[in-house]
């Protein structure tokens, strides 16, 4: 029987896309539907969760927005609704009356997340699809202060305790720390180039955790600004994390399980919980005893699902048989299951000979076969730091002396050399892996560039997209994104006054010594000749023969900026280049964007 329930469910003919708890402790929680209703309820139990039911204040709905929805969070005194649209509006809703109180612009785009003080009622912070952070006071009417660093969309953001620090987590992979007092940015960890999905601070110490899309969790110390330790990459995209009140517990929400960690032992995992949930929207934790999470399971309708706290990490419960792979390690004799990839370092052992000569050169001993051998750089520290691993524990008998090297091959081991050619053989393996990983990372960091660049294009917001797009400078990124727009039917929408910013774009993918560039490079150009090539010969003539517009002249204005850049581009000497190979299906692209645009000049200036 699994111990994380289904406790009540929302019946709603439509889709639920958001869903907030108010905050830690908080039973009130509100969830948004694609129509951007807005609905608020209560969680309501005495003594058991299986008594738990649903309280509705409002009856129905409790408000209905003009602009599509992307955040929602409530005001730190719980009597005010804060909503963000997808046009960068924050809207402030008066809960007990059920009317706006003011709209404040302040994104170019629109606004991801949201996240309160614990501490002041009258400040908001704001994270963007635009990469921005703004911080708002409800009291003043202005654009708020704006923290910029990050490259992409931010994901999730959360105030420290004591309101003295901001953690922020983007698109880009990095987390990164800001001193609210000052506005700087205090430290930026980037071990990941995976999407930052949500971020937590400890409670109690200062350190903070991260979840990405690789399905790890890193714990980070904020005073020593390092990584204590990190779980195992997880197939499974982890959705929420959140710490107990007491700081001891982080429990990570992913489709069908719960888990909890100790991220102070090395990422320690506790316990494993199977669930039917999947889609987990928000996750909090009542009175540090009970875990309740609320859940789309088919994006229709809203569930609840919860689990008590002592059911977790429970002797009569043991964490066996899971399709993940588990590492063991042997800790004061007790035998725990736990995801790591950091090997905790022995303290005061006396291990002589080859031991201390390992660790001098800057490696790590492990005492399990499975484990991988880190350098010790790489290894995680943890805050006050004491080793679990006892003196009396370490056994000459159980540790592994063979150490992987980067200028060690597994050709230099082997004496009968008629096995020779087969470890070269597996040396050679080992080099192609390394190469696919790396390929693997490049495509990874592409597929995030262009995610916001998608996401607004899709949903018609052209010139954020755009915007985004003028920001790159990466060859391999300009060409996805333009070539998106190049055989895209919203090709038309682009603002005329943002093509030249493109064409300028384009002149870096005709330089570049790949020729999928190259030819991407001219698509573009020759898409945008092709779909103003009329406009620009009509207005031309029509304006000789017409008395002066101002209108119309500034439209002309336009043409011209775009007149000149394809111009360019035809005189650029990579481009003649092409032309005089004549043997490659590049070369005819190029030598028709020359004809034509040579055509349309000429034609222009017999006017």
């Amino acid at each position: 029987m699994s111990r994380n329930l289904k406790l009540g469910e929302i019946e709603s003919q439509t889709k639920i896309k958001i869903a907030k708890f108010s905050g830690q402790n908080s039973r009130l929680f509100t969830f948004v539907d694609d129509q951007n209703q807005i609905f608020i309820n209560k969680i309501e139990y005495s003594k058991s969760l299986s008594e738990l039911s649903i309280q509705n204040p409002f009856n129905q709905q409790f408000g209905l927005s003009q602009n599509e929805i992307t955040s929602i969070i409530f005001s730190q005194s719980e009597n005010e609704l804060v909503i963000g649209s997808n046009k960068g509006i924050l809207t402030y809703w008066d809960i007990s009356t059920q009317k706006i109180l003011q709209n404040i612009k302040g994104h170019l785009s629109g606004i991801s997340c949201l996240s309160i003080f614990p501490n002041d009622n009258n400040l908001l912070i704001s994270g963007g699809m635009d990469s921005q952070i703004k911080i708002w006071d409800s009291r003043q009417q202005n654009n708020g202060l704006t923290l910029r660093s990050h490259k992409l969309q931010i994901n999730s953001m959360m105030v420290s305790q004591d309101g003295k620090l901001l953690a922020s987590g983007s698109n880009d992979g990095c987390v990164k720390i800001w001193e609210m007092s000052t506005q700087k940015q205090l430290a930026s960890f980037n071990e990941s180039d995976w999407p930052i999905c949500c971020v937590q601070f400890n409670p109690v110490d200062k350190a903070v955790a991260a979840c990405s899309d690789d399905g790890c969790i890193r714990y980070w110390d904020v005073d020593r600004l390092s990584l204590i330790s990190q779980t195992i990459p997880d197939k499974q995209c982890i959705y929420q994390i959140k710490f107990c009140e007491n700081g001891q517990q982080l429990f990570s929400a992913q489709n069908f399980s719960l888990k909890a960690w100790d991220m102070k032992r090395d990422g320690l995992l506790l316990d494993y919980i199977d669930s039917q949930w999947k889609c987990i929207l928000d996750l909090n934790v009542f009175d540090n005893k009970d875990i309740v999470g609320l859940t789309t399971q088919n994006q229709t309708g809203l569930s609840i699902f919860g689990t008590k706290m002592n059911n977790i990490n429970n002797e009569k419960h043991i964490y066996r048989n899971h399709s993940e792979k588990v590492y063991g390690c042997q800790i004061n004799d007790q035998c725990y299951e736990r995801h790591s990839v950091n090997v905790l370092k022995p303290k005061n052992t006396q291990i002589q000979g080859y031991g201390n000569i390992l660790e001098e050169q800057g490696f790590q001993l492990c005492n399990n076969n499975s484990n991988k051998f880190l350098p010790t750089s790489q290894v995680a520290q943890r805050i006050n730091y004491e080793s679990v691993i006892q003196e009396e524990d370490m056994k000459q008998s159980c540790l592994d002396l063979i150490i992987s090297h980067d200028e060690v091959n597994l050709s230099s081991f082997v004496i009968d050399d008629s096995n020779k050619q087969k470890f070269k053989q597996m040396d050679q393996i080992n080099e192609i892996l390394k190469d696919h990983s790396k390929v693997i990372q490049i495509l990874n960091q592409r597929i995030n560039y262009m995610k916001p660049i998608m996401h607004w294009w899709s949903n018609n917001n052209i010139k954020s997209a755009v915007n985004a797009i003028n920001q790159l400078s990466e060859p391999s990124i300009l060409f996805d994104a333009l070539l998106m727009c190049a055989q895209s039917q919203k090709f038309k929408s682009i603002p005329m006054e943002q093509l030249p910013q493109l064409l300028e774009k384009c002149k870096i993918l005709i330089d570049s010594k790949y020729l999928s560039h190259i030819k991407g490079g001219l698509l573009f150009c020759y898409k945008t000749f092709t779909t103003y090539r009329d406009d620009i010969q009509t207005i031309k003539c029509f304006n000789q023969m017409s008395k002066v517009d101002l209108s119309r002249e500034e439209r002309i204005a336009k043409y011209d900026k775009i007149v000149e850049q394809l111009k360019q581009i035809i005189q650029m000497s990579k481009l003649t280049k092409l032309i005089e190979r004549n043997k490659i299906e590049v070369s005819d692209l190029a030598k028709k964007l020359q004809i034509e645009m040579l055509s349309l000049l000429k034609r222009i200036n017999q006017l």
